[in-house]
Order: C-alpha cells, then structure tokens, then sequence
C-alpha cells in the first residue's frame, strides 16, 4: 500500500533543465521531493498508529505497520519517482494496511465468532504498553488464573472473566458473527497533501 508521485519537466520550468541539464533537474529537484517525501512518511505513520484503538477487532499490528512505512526515491533521466507508503511491509502487514485502506467485512476463519476486545476499555492483561494485543480469546478461555481470572464465561455476545482479585466480572471481548471494516485511507488521504506541497517548491513542474 503506498503513494507514487511522478515528478516532471512542465512547459514553464527553467528553460536550462527543459534543454537537458540532468544535473540542474537533480540539484533543484531531489532536495525538494526528499523533504515532502519525509513530511508524508511522517502523517502515514501518524495516521496508522491510530488504528489499533479505531479498529479493535482486527489483530493489532500498528507497531509493525508504522515501522514499514518509509520512502522510495527512483531516478531516470528528467524523471523522479518517490514512493511514500508500505514499502516494507510483510505479508500479513500489507493486508492489515490494505484492509484499513480499502476497507473490508471481517468473519470468522474457525470460531463461531468474531472476538475482540471492546474499543479502548482493554484489560491490561490483554495487551502491552503500546496497545498490541497478547492475549486471544482462546488464551484466557484455556488458562484464566494466568491473565488474572477466576473463571471465564462465553455468552452470546461477549466473553466476560470474573476477576481473582475483585471477584468482579468485567467484559474482555465482544462477540460479533461479522464486523464491517469501513475504508480509513490512512495512506492515500495524504497524496494530495503530498502532490499540493511539491507543485507549491516547483514553479512548472508536473507533479502526478
């Protein structure tokens, strides 16, 4: 998932670079697209580093999502191509990213169930510091005294842990048979800022 922008000679720029000097296209040019190629890198991952609270139900991988999202500066003569997004992802990063882009309706592989934990109201021995999920469903329903529980009960539409220190019951997970992922655009949103930041440095060129 990523932006690409070509960057090209227009009818007004400087009659020097339309004549052929690669090296003046290089010089006025490269600075200018590694700057707005950095400032983008930097709203994605902004952007991105939201989802793990926007979209509970998907399997929490915001921390690996915003490491893969960088730049990519491709040369050609009179032609400069900067790629700002994914661009070193894995797999199962390229989906998440490509799920919060396009959106997508989430159902169960092998449960009869979606099961995720309810928005930002977590337990804390459900996920890490940062917000990453470490425990499943699965996890607490097999062992409860591990993650702090007494007991855990599977209802119709949430799976709820009596606490061992409380003796409280407290909602972990919502169940849900489906759960519609609706498009986010945590990358492409930011093209046009990126292509509006580059024609505003480059008086007659051709930005696309």
């Amino acid at each position: 998932m990523a932006i690409t922008i070509q960057i090209r000679p227009g009818p007004n720029f400087a009659a020097e670079i339309l004549a052929g000097l690669q090296e003046a296209f290089d010089d006025h040019l490269k600075p200018i697209v590694e700057k707005r190629s950095a400032e983008a890198v930097g709203r994605v991952q902004k952007n991105v580093a939201g989802l793990h609270t926007d979209v509970p139900v998907l399997r929490i991988r915001s921390g690996a999502a915003v490491t893969s999202i960088g730049s990519i500066l491709e040369e050609a003569p009179m032609s400069l191509h900067a790629t700002v997004g994914a661009v070193a992802a894995p797999p199962e990063v390229e989906e998440y990213l490509w799920t919060n882009e396009e959106g997508k309706t989430i159902r169960p592989v092998k449960a009869k169930k979606l099961a995720f934990p309810p928005g930002e109201n977590w337990h804390p021995e459900t996920r890490d510091s940062s917000g990453t999920q470490i425990a499943t469903a699965r996890d607490i329903i097999e062992d409860p005294p591990s993650y702090g529980f007494k007991r855990v009960a599977t209802l119709d539409k949430a799976i709820v842990g009596i606490s061992a220190a409380t003796g409280l019951a407290e909602v972990l997970f919502i169940r849900r048979l489906s759960v519609k992922i609706p498009p986010r655009r945590p990358v492409s949103r930011e093209q046009d800022k990126m292509v509006e930041d580059m024609e505003k440095d480059m008086d007659g060129i051709v930005v696309r």
